[in-house]
Parts: C-alpha cells; structure tokens; sequence
C-alpha cells in the first residue's frame, strides 16, 4: 500500500537555495555542503534575476545534481520563494538559506525518520548556528552554537504545539518547517492548491510555517 511503498523506496530529497548576484561567496560553502551528503540528494538553486557570477559558482562545482533555475528579473523574496519551490521535483523538500550549510549526513538521518514515520507530512529539526567572519558583532564571528537536544525523534501533534505558539509560551521553531525543515512534496502541493500559494507575505519563512502549522495535523 502507499505506506508501505514510503517505507521501502528511498525518498529523494531536494534543497532548494535561492539566492541573489553578490552573495557567491557564501554560496559556494552552502553547496558543497549540500553535495557531501548521499547521492539521493538534489539542489534546485534558484537565482532572483539571474546572475553571470552565480552561473560560474555553480559550473566551477561542475555536478548534474545541482539544478539552476532563474527568474526573468528580480522580484520580491516571497514571489521568489514561490518560484522557486514550483520548480521543486523531490519527494522531500527543504530550503535552506545561501549562506546556510547542511551538516555532514544530516539528510541521511531525515530520510530515516521520514521512512519510520510515514504519516508524518514535515520533519522540524534544531539547528546549529554558525556565525560568519564577517559577522557584524564582532564577539560572534567565528562562533558555533550547537543545541541541547537528546537525539532521536518524536511525533508531535501539530494544533497544540500552534496554540501554545499564538499565546507565546512555545518558541515557534517547534511549527512545522519548510525553511530549515523537511516537508513533503505532497503536503506542499496540496496546500497550495488549497491557499494559492505558500508564501504570501513579506516573511516568507514564518508565514509558511504558520501555514504548514494550519494545516498539517
């Protein structure tokens, strides 16, 4: 049956980056991250406007699992977003900021957890925290933060974790993520059917965690 088949096949995870001309720099580590996890696992890099210097990063990389996608010019962040995660062909989709990174087999771990638990629609996972050098307050560059957490993974159900957020006495980062989370491609489809679209504000992150928190029991 379909669940069985979610347990049994691999699950294709795709990282979405979408990203800007001038932050190349940053981009570069984010897909090397990105390309030393298992082989199962694709990039959609989507560039707002189109840029001459993203295209050579990604070139200079010179891999078939980086896909480049471009807007015709440069539109605002969630319209981006939107673009972007149209493009997606994954079963599991995540997005990642271009100056993020993925830890080393980290993907690994999340196509575990979605295999053992296949009535769940998104994986919420605690990041580290990792300050550039050329963080503005000096005191945090260079700095690594890594959260407390136990290991393992727990099912949560989703409308008491969104109640407790409204009242602020939940840190939001227990929602739902898509931004720095895991979510199925599915689930995403169908929300958009239902809402016309994902991103609908000007913090796109937030406000599709709020979605998917609506949405995902």
């Amino acid at each position: 049956n379909q669940f069985d088949r979610l347990i049994t096949e691999p699950t294709h995870i795709e990282v979405i980056i979408p990203t800007i001309g001038g932050r190349e720099h940053y981009l570069a580590w984010c897909l090397k991250s990105c390309l030393e996890q298992d082989g199962s696992t694709s990039i959609l890099v989507s560039s707002n406007g189109g840029s001459k210097t993203v295209r050579e990063v990604i070139t200079s990389l010179d891999t078939p699992r980086i896909r480049l996608v471009e807007t015709e010019k440069v539109i605002p962040m969630a319209f981006h977003w939107e673009f972007a995660v149209s493009q997606a062909r994954g079963d599991v989709i995540s997005i990642i900021g271009d100056d993020d990174a993925l830890l080393p087999h980290s993907l690994m771990v999340i196509r575990e957890v979605f295999k053992a638990h296949p009535e769940v629609g998104c994986v919420t996972q605690r990041p580290a925290q990792y300050y550039w050098p050329d963080f503005p307050i000096e005191s945090h560059r260079n700095k690594y933060v890594m959260p407390r957490c136990k290991g393992g993974s727990k099912v949560y159900d989703t409308k008491p974790i969104l109640k407790r957020v409204m009242e602020f006495k939940e840190w939001y980062g227990m929602l739902p993520l898509l931004y720095h989370g895991f979510v199925r491609r599915e689930t995403l489809e169908s929300i958009r059917l239902n809402h016309g679209g994902l991103f609908k504000r000007i913090a796109p992150d937030i406000y599709s965690d709020l979605l998917l928190a609506v949405s995902v029991d």
